[in-house]
């Protein structure tokens, strides 16, 4: 039961992560890309679909420790923590280069 709970969180985190990650694109494409290159503002959908490929091309597996490995719940833990800080963390910093646009 725990490691189908597990596989749901999992799922839920890369789909959550991937629609988190698709805002944050959107936004910083309209600060930055719309104003400077004069093209259409993106849509969510879309920016999801580039969020994907671009994590797709560019993942890289983040170095466990022994423990980490043996406790999937923890392992969870810091995919959810990566996948939905990080993004917001970039946007964070997008957001404090906008002021000086």
């Amino acid at each position: 039961m725990k490691t189908v709970l597990l596989f749901l969180g999992g799922m839920m985190a890369l789909i959550l992560g991937a629609i988190w990650g698709g805002f944050v694109l959107v936004v910083l494409w309209g600060w930055f890309i719309v104003p400077a290159f004069h093209v259409a503002q993106i849509s969510i959908v879309l920016a999801i679909g580039i969020n994907c490929i671009v994590r797709l091309l560019t993942y890289t597996i983040p170095a466990a420790r022994q423990e980490d490995k043996e406790d999937a719940a923890k392992a969870l833990t810091v995919a959810l923590a990566w996948s939905f800080f990080y993004p917001l963390v970039v946007l964070g910093c997008g957001y404090v280069v906008h002021l000086f646009v």
